[in-house]
């Protein structure tokens, strides 16, 4: 097999990160760029991050051979065929989109590839993808479409699943004539443009989770009382108080045998230490988490745990919901996409739910994208007849057209899943429409938070839930409701998305993250749809909702309806006065 790469390219390559190679060396880098079919920036790339894991081990041949077996042989070999040249590629092999006239057979049989001549004139025909289509359009789907079978025959529809409050006494439809007020919380700190993302610096992003301790280790001091902080390494022989972030010690899971805690710069000089968990039963941690804790480091090498204070949830909204009071209840529908099935683009669950509006005409109506989703079979195939902005600006130009009569507010939040919009975290608006601004319509910042009519709302429609449930871990005395133990993090931690590192599919930028992802109050009412299942609770007197998805595969799915009651100034509590429940489409 016949060698990739030479002795120059990986000298050049390796030389960047300023390591010197010799020949035994460069010997087993070509075998292995030869087997496992990588280049020189490949094999570099996977060195220096192999090294890091082994605290800048130098690169000898022992090492290397660690690097094969522990992640070479663990990834899939790339196949890089080179076309042959003895071969021509055939023109028009399968189907397209595009009819062609038998007319112009005879043009295309001037271009028969040689030894090909001799196959029998070929016939055009449309593809079945497109026979599938052939219904006109209809109701709101932007695109023909044929629309889901199964989602067509589901069962139970508007049957309630979950209920929070006196429904009896709520009443579900909004008012035509009440002027709602919707508005962002904090006017001088919101997410409104664009920006140029992928240029983030290294220390730049160190000093932002630096800064993210020493904040949170003020706010811990303060309501736990702790006089000083100790440095996380230094042995002592007595009980000490730290604050740090909860780390793993390998690019695996979170489990009890590989915490660390990781101090400040400040107050540990950004040490790590393993972090022993034996002597508590009660705990539940992530990384990411900035915990204090109480403990003994009596030897440098781990700190012994024996009591963890978790964070400090952000003080409640100043102004309690006056505007509230003058106008009336507040009627809110809350709705996350996908708002199509996976099998069909006819947006049928989007055209129920705006009929929904139509019929109850809520004050409010909050959409969660994506809307134009990536992982949706048609688009992510491409087997559509309008580009992903176009098909995103008909869908909205339908919803504006198809709840004209209601009046209700449509507050509009984009997805890390929406195939058309920028791929970052946080997300900034949807760009307003060619006609310009609808007062109806409401584009906000992904994460964001907003007030309606005074009552303050938390909203992301990233799957923060399901990202926590992945990595935590608890005690064996933890029990109680995980669902709202979960949510109650991101209150603790004071972040729309503590998680850190964050997965591949939550592309932070943290510069962005440090000003418009920080949760700086505690909402009335956070909402955060999940593929975990739905569900309205009372958390520390925020009431949290996860209103599930409109469609799920080639089904239908869920949404909320939130009603709630104007109550006496003494009252600060909106989970007192709020009636909600979950409602199959």
């Amino acid at each position: 097999m016949s060698s990739i790469v030479d002795a120059n390219e990986l000298s050049s390559a390796f030389g960047i990160f300023s390591i010197e190679l010799n020949d035994s060396v460069i010997d087993k880098l070509i075998e292995l760029c030869t087997v496992y079919r990588l280049d020189a920036n490949d094999i570099s790339e996977e060195w220096i991050a192999m090294s890091y894991q082994h605290n800048q081990a130098d690169l000898t041949l022992t090492m290397l051979d660690k690097l094969e077996n522990e992640v070479l042989q663990k990834k899939p070999v790339k196949l890089k065929k080179p076309p042959s040249r003895q071969s021509t590629p055939v023109l028009f092999e399968s189907p397209t989109l595009f009819d062609t006239p038998e007319e112009d057979d005879g043009l295309l049989n001037a271009y028969t590839p040689v030894g090909k001549a001799n196959l029998q004139r070929r016939t055009f025909k449309t593809p079945e993808s497109s026979q599938k289509r052939k219904h006109t359009q209809g109701g709101i789907s932007p695109i023909m479409s044929t629309p889901s079978q199964k989602y067509g025959i589901r069962g139970n529809k508007g049957e309630v699943v979950a209920k929070f409050g006196n429904l009896s006494a709520a009443q579900w439809a909004g008012s035509k004539t009440m002027d709602c007020e919707v508005a962002a919380y904090d006017t001088e700190n919101v997410l409104k443009t664009k920006y140029k993302y992928m240029y983030q610096k290294l220390t730049e992003k160190a000093h932002i989770l630096n800064d993210m301790i020493e904040e949170m280790s003020q706010h811990l001091q303060e309501k736990y009382n702790i006089e000083e902080l100790s440095h996380v390494a230094i042995p002592l022989q007595e009980k000490v108080s730290v604050v740090g972030r909860i780390c793993c010690d390998s690019v695996g899971k979170l489990n009890p045998q590989s915490v660390l805690l990781e101090g400040s710069v400040e107050t540990s000089a950004g040490k790590r230490v393993p972090l022993k968990l034996t002597e508590v039963n009660n705990y539940s941690l992530f990384p990411g988490q900035i915990i204090a804790l109480e403990g003994i480091n009596s030897t440098g090498s781990h700190m012994v745990a024996s009591k963890i204070y978790e964070g400090v949830s952000p003080s409640s909204p100043k102004d309690i919901d006056s505007s509230l009071s003058n106008h009336g209840s507040l009627h809110v529908v809350m709705a996350a996409g996908p708002f199509t099935t996976s099998d069909s683009l006819s947006y049928e669950p989007l055209e129920d739910l705006c009929q929904i509006i139509n019929t109850k005409s809520p004050d409010v109506c909050i959409m969660f994208g994506p809307f134009v989703d990536c992982n949706q079979e048609q688009i992510s195939s491409g087997n559509i007849d309008k580009t992903f902005p176009e098909l995103f600006l008909c869908c909205m130009q339908e919803i504006l057209k198809n709840t004209e009569g209601s009046g209700t507010q449509l507050v509009v939040l984009p997805s890390l899943r929406d195939v058309h919009h920028d791929f970052v975290y946080p997300q900034p608006p949807f760009d307003d429409l060619p006609r310009g601004k609808t007062e109806r319509l409401h584009f906000v910042s992904e994460p964001s938070t907003f007030t309606a009519n005074g009552i303050v709302f938390g909203a992301t429609s990233t799957d923060v839930l399901l990202h926590l449930g992945k990595e935590e871990i608890s005690g064996t005395a933890t029990t109680g409701d995980r669902l709202g133990r979960l949510m109650k993090h991101i209150f603790t931690q004071q972040s729309f998305y503590p998680v850190h590192p964050p997965p591949e599919d939550v592309p932070i930028d943290y510069a962005h993250y440090e000003e418009y992802a920080r949760l700086t109050v505690k909402p009335h009412v956070f909402i955060a749809p999940s593929d975990m299942r739905y569900f309205i609770k009372d958390i520390d007197g925020t009431l949290c909702i996860n209103p599930g998805r409109l469609s799920k595969g080639q089904g239908g799915g869920t949404f909320a309806e939130l009603v709630i009651q104007p109550g006496q100034k003494a009252d600060t509590s909106i989970t007192n006065r709020a009636a909600a429940r979950i409602v199959r489409i």
